[in-house]
């Protein structure tokens, strides 16, 4: 189980994850909550999750919870860009807190699994983890871009 700390305004926020019942992996079910869409979670889990994960362990003979993990871990962000006004816009780069950089991580690699549309859910996630897995891929030009927009704006890391 692992418990997260959310801060709104004026409140924290906690709730715990439950690893999912299968593999027992805390990074499955994070991904499941991200990947779903209209509360459906059973459809996110059984029809995306579950083959992408198998079709790694057969198509690559690798365990599917390290590329998993390894995907998280390359595709994980370090500098962020925050929109500042001051007079004019800036764009100052700012380090990212560790459950933001893994949240932002999840979240782009769910990005470009639903935005190639050739495939299968299940067969473009079990690509796009591979390739990431690898430091290849759309994901991976995702996190390097914004990196480079980091360093190029790093004049405005003084506001």
């Amino acid at each position: 189980m692992i418990v997260i700390k959310g801060k709104r305004i004026g409140r924290k926020r906690e709730y715990t994850i439950t690893p999912d019942p299968i593999y027992g992996n805390i990074e499955v079910a994070r991904l499941t909550n991200i990947l779903m869409k209209d509360g459906k979670k059973s459809v996110a889990y059984n029809k995306v999750i579950l083959p992408a994960l198998k079709l790694i362990k057969t198509k690559y003979n690798e365990d599917a919870c390290e590329i998993l993990s390894t995907a998280i871990k390359n595709a994980r962000p370090t500098v962020e860009l925050r929109k500042l006004s001051a007079s004019s816009h800036y764009q100052v780069p700012c380090a990212i807190n560790d459950n933001r950089s893994y949240s932002m991580a999840l979240r782009s690699i769910a990005k470009v699994a639903r935005k190639k549309g050739d495939k299968s859910a299940a067969q473009r996630l079990c690509e796009i983890l591979w390739n990431t897995a690898n430091e290849r891929g759309e994901v991976m030009d995702y996190k390097q871009n914004m990196q480079r927009t980091a360093e190029a704006n790093t004049a405005f890391k003084s506001f």
